[in-house]
């Protein structure tokens, strides 16, 4: 069994999240199965004056993941290399209480840097500083 994320806009203009479930027909899945779960946020392609067009600039994770998919979907005994937030192969978690068959809940989150921590906190202080302006101008023309 797989599960994938698929990008957001998969069927544009339609705005909905895609999640597949691959199963084989007739084949029971024993609960310490090993379930592929694939997030593929990007699919090479972009949306440009409101139409989906390849874009080899565009990045592909769905690509990136095709093969071991295929390869996963003959064997799921396969060796999967785990890629945080792209790619995991494991169990389905039965005992939790919030049981949610999405590749997130499965998915190792990436370590994130220093670097983008301080960006982040940068980022946050400049867009309360600007909401703090904007909101006292308002009062200041208000006044007048």
């Amino acid at each position: 069994m797989s599960v994938i994320t698929f990008p957001e806009n998969l069927f544009y203009p339609v705005g909905v999240h895609t999640c597949a479930l691959i199963v084989k027909k007739g084949i029971k899945h024993n609960t310490d199965n090993n379930v592929l779960w694939l997030k593929c946020t990007t699919d090479g392609y972009i949306v440009k004056k409101g139409v989906r067009k390849f874009s080899k600039n565009s990045p592909n994770a769905l690509g990136q993941v095709e093969n071991t998919l295929k390869q996963f979907i003959m064997d799921n005994n396969i060796e999967v290399q785990n890629i945080p937030e792209l790619q995991k192969s494991s169990p389905i978690d039965f005992n939790d209480k919030l049981l949610e068959l999405i590749p997130e809940a499965y998915l190792d989150q990436r370590k994130i840097t220093d670097e983008e921590i301080y960006e982040g906190i940068d980022r946050l202080v400049r867009e309360n500083a600007a909401y703090q302006i904007r909101n006292n101008l308002g009062e200041i023309i208000n006044e007048n």
